[in-house]
């Protein structure tokens, strides 16, 4: 009855140092993957949001001063085409003009009656190539003359209250309505309400409200294409009767690359110190549970163990419950990346999904593998000295 007591009491001790270490293994590697998560999101949050304003990252811009205007249309889209095949499939390059315009789903609406939106009409590269621009709802309008189509910000459809397949109409000043079809809402990230079309529906549809727009050529290249871009710009831009200012900086990720540095350092220091606290945590298990395990150990040897299987007992052990706490604490942390993180960002989010951390999770894995075996190793050393006449006196 005393011997299977002292059984008793020492499975339990043994169950319970097991479930600490696990759990100190667990919230190590996972506390690991989730902080190196968060810094993904946060960075790509920041980058996100600036690509989606301004430009995906090397996005340059160079406004068209002067173009002719007996044949604007097709001047303007050689002078496209010429850029695109001087820069090459590498460098997106579109030509977008920007109207104001007076938006109404009532064709008989006065222009002052209408929502006023800031529309866009590009050609060449899509405008998912020059900046992020995810679509809520339907699609992007298509590259046609009629019928004439446009996609709405998410503040231009909710005071228009317009969805994908509702008819709305720009209000002209003669009184005369142009209908078009709305294809998509997008996320733009503007407060203020806007439209994006295709060129060619506007050129067939007004082309003397193409006249009348703001033309820029944007392009989104590698951070040093701008010498190359200004050139090829140069040379072409008077062939086609166009006066250009040359091409400047449009994005602001680079200075937003300095934020995410600090991001990346803050959340580095954290998952460390987690990893510390989780490491001690294992280890201070071990410390505390030398005396007991060492008379566990030293009674094995009483009864013919040698030194070495006391050893290998109590690593092998440990490395069993490392191996097995890490596949679950692995499987979370995969769960969490592609199932739980993606969920948690909203559709009109242009943040794309993070990818599973594989480097922070192999450092949670190793750090703390290495501290429960350590944390094994004080006992089972410990074990091996003590004399076996000891535990007999016991």
């Amino acid at each position: 009855m005393i011997a299977r007591g002292v059984v008793r009491h020492e499975f339990s001790t043994q169950l319970r140092r097991y479930v600490l270490v696990s759990l100190s293994m667990l919230l190590g590697v996972v506390g690991t993957v989730a902080i190196a998560l968060a810094n993904s999101v946060a960075a790509e949050m920041l980058v996100a949001q600036q690509e989606q304003l301004n430009g995906r990252e090397a996005t340059f811009e160079a406004p068209l001063a002067e173009y002719p205007r007996d044949d604007a249309g097709a001047s303007l889209v050689a002078l496209l085409d010429e850029l695109d095949a001087t820069t090459g499939p590498s460098v997106a390059v579109h030509l977008e003009a920007t109207v104001p315009m007076s938006l109404s789903r009532d064709p008989d609406a006065p222009p002052a009656g209408g929502v006023q939106v800031t529309s866009s009409w590009t050609i060449g590269a899509t405008v998912d190539e020059i900046r992020r621009m995810p679509v809520i709802e339907g699609s992007m309008p298509p590259a046609s003359c009629y019928p004439a189509a446009v996609a709405l910000n998410e503040e231009a459809a909710a005071r228009l209250g317009a969805g994908p397949g509702t008819l709305i109409h720009r209000i002209g000043d003669n009184g005369a309505a142009l209908p078009l079809a709305v294809s998509g809402i997008v996320a733009d990230g503007n407060a203020e309400a806007q439209a994006y079309g295709a060129w060619e529906s506007l050129a067939c549809a007004d082309e003397p409200l193409l006249l009348a727009a703001q033309l820029t050529v944007r392009a989104h290249a590698d951070p040093g294409a701008q010498p190359v871009l200004d050139e090829v710009l140069r040379q072409a831009a008077p062939r086609h009767r166009v006066a250009e200012a040359g091409f400047h900086r449009l994005d602001t990720v680079e200075q937003v690359r300095e934020q995410v540095a600090t991001l990346t350092l803050l959340f580095g220091v954290s998952s460390a110190l987690l990893l510390t606290v989780a490491t001690l945590g294992i280890a201070n298990v071990g410390i505390a549970s030398v005396a007991e395990r060492a008379r566990e150990l030293v009674v094995r040897r009483a009864f013919g163990a040698t030194r070495l299987d006391v050893f290998a007992q109590v690593l092998t052990g440990a490395a069993l419950i490392g191996t097995v706490v890490s596949a679950l604490a692995i499987l979370l942390a995969v769960i969490g990346t592609y199932v739980l993180v993606p969920a948690l960002i909203p559709a009109a989010s242009s943040i794309s999904p993070p990818v599973f951390p594989w480097l922070a999770c192999a450092a949670g894995v190793v750090a703390a593998m290495a501290t429960s075996l350590l944390g094994s190793l004080v006992p089972a050393v410990a074990a091996t000295r003590l004399p076996i006449a000891r535990a007999l006196r016991g």
